[in-house]
């Protein structure tokens, strides 16, 4: 795969793809030739399977008709393949939809006919493709050069998705060779568009922990595998202290849906300090020494700053939010309004950036007090407590610096659950060595040699694409 044609593939999101095709169409009468298009890009984009395949599935592979005359989406696709091939819940009514629309189609009729011959099946495989650019808007301008044959480009989208969300293991690898029917490793990351298994990057980042993210959990919440009711409001065992943390959600929501323009300049910048720590899983203390030369750049020449496009922090990316980078954004103006610095004055928006009659310093730390002083670790606690009160917190009192990172990590586990990559490049991420000191620090007890019930996790590629979708 040439490099122009990577940086296409790249930009083809596979969470935009399917969240716009799974969305309830627009139009008041579909034409069928769509409706069946969309569920064959849906078909193929969350099995894997080429596109030659799925023309010549039946009705009766996806679905049978209840005494009502109804149809009921079958759990998995009904065939005959060395795999199962499930049909996730967050696709049933879509295709309960489309067949619908499509005037209850025979079920042992083919989902599409008249694709007999080669020049039909690449007339296919071009609307397919100018479907799937039309989705993504960002790389309408690059499709021009692009260099892979149509056919393939869904097997490639869902290839390295599976990759994007289980990461490398040999079990992962052999899957997919055996689904695309290739010998080796090497065939199988040129296929997709890898250099070798170490381009493969699977990042704690790469999950997606907030149910409110665009693009993400539209057409259902994910399975969950832990809910042991350990929160705020219980206490640890027999003893008189009581969890120091909540459901990642909640406390995200939280901070979220606080107006921050109402409290003071510490509680602001310590808000923003929790959002960028329960996101990233950092601590708080670590995060005290970041500056606003860690987000913004400046352009002297043209006046102008701008936010950098990956936010580089003690040697990793910080995974920031839009909506977080606005409240950062946002917070900044106050800041430097703090400093006797009127941002708004004069501030011009143009294509290069930013533009503002003073230009600020940026060497000043995120989070001061209000004072001006720079927050420092010893004081980190007592100010973090009085800032959730500020906001109306109402376990500020039973918050530690680590309840963040707590969070962080019991959501991860939650959507993951016993996934070995994810367990592994958590321990890496808090320095642990071993799976029962993790577990320890995030309060689980259902592990082995525990007492309590072992962690699931998703038995299959096929649940992990469609975790967050």
């Amino acid at each position: 795969m040439d490099e122009f044609t990577q940086k296409v593939i790249d930009k083809l999101k596979y969470n935009h793809i399917l969240s716009k095709l799974l969305a309830p169409n627009p139009l008041n009468s579909p034409s069928p030739n769509v409706e069946v298009s969309e569920i064959i890009m849906i078909i193929t984009l969350t099995s894997g399977l080429p596109i030659e395949y799925i023309i010549e599935l039946k009705w009766s592979a996806i679905l049978s008709l209840n005494s009502k005359n109804q149809p009921k989406i079958h759990d998995k696709l009904n065939i005959s393949r060395y795999y199962d091939f499930p049909i996730s819940y967050k696709l049933h009514e879509r295709l309960s939809n489309c067949y619908k629309n499509l005037k209850y189609p025979s079920i042992e009729s083919k989902i599409i006919n008249g694709y007999t011959n080669n020049r039909d099946l690449k007339s296919l495989h071009r609307s397919i493709r100018i479907s799937l650019i039309s989705i993504s808007e960002s790389v309408l301008r690059d499709m021009m050069s692009y260099t892979i044959d149509d056919k393939y480009l869904t097997q490639i989208i869902f290839g390295r998705r599976v990759f994007e969300v289980c990461g490398y293991t040999t079990k992962t690898s052999k899957k997919l060779k055996t689904l695309f029917k290739l010998k080796t490793n090497e065939e199988l990351f040129f296929f997709l568009g890898y250099s070798s298994r170490h381009a493969i990057k699977y990042n704690l980042s790469n999950i997606s922990l907030d149910e409110n993210k665009k693009h993400r959990y539209k057409n259902g919440e994910s399975h969950s595998f832990m809910d042991d009711n350990k929160h705020f409001n219980i206490k640890i065992g027999n003893s008189k202290e009581h969890y120091p943390f909540q459901h990642f959600q909640v406390f995200h929501d939280f901070l979220y849906k606080s107006q921050l323009y109402k409290f003071p300049i510490i509680t602001n910048g310590i808000a923003i300090l929790l959002l960028l720590s329960l996101t990233n899983g950092i601590r708080l203390s670590l995060l005290l020494k970041l500056k606003w030369s860690d987000f913004f750049l400046i352009n002297e020449k043209e006046s102008t700053m701008t936010f950098k496009k990956k936010i580089k922090f003690e040697g990793s990316y910080l995974n920031i939010s839009e909506e977080i980078l606005n409240r950062v954004q946002s917070f900044f103006s106050t800041s430097m309004y703090f400093y006797g610095i009127d941002m708004e004055k004069k501030k011009v928006i143009n294509p290069k950036g930013l533009t503002y009659e003073t230009l600020p310093s940026l060497e000043y730390p995120l989070v001061i007090s209000n004072k001006g002083n720079q927050l420092t670790q010893p004081s980190l606690h007592r100010e973090l407590i009085k800032a959730l009160r500020d906001l109306g917190f109402q376990h500020a009192d039973k918050f530690t610096t680590k309840s963040t990172l707590i969070m962080y990590g019991r959501r991860i586990i939650e959507l993951k659950g016993d996934h070995k990559p994810t367990i592994k490049h958590l321990k890496e991420h808090f320095n642990f060595r071993s799976t029962q000191d993790l577990f320890n620090f995030l309060y689980i007890n259902e592990y082995k040699g525990n007492k309590g019930v072992q962690i699931k996790g998703f038995n299959t590629i096929w649940e992990h694409v469609l975790y967050d979708v």
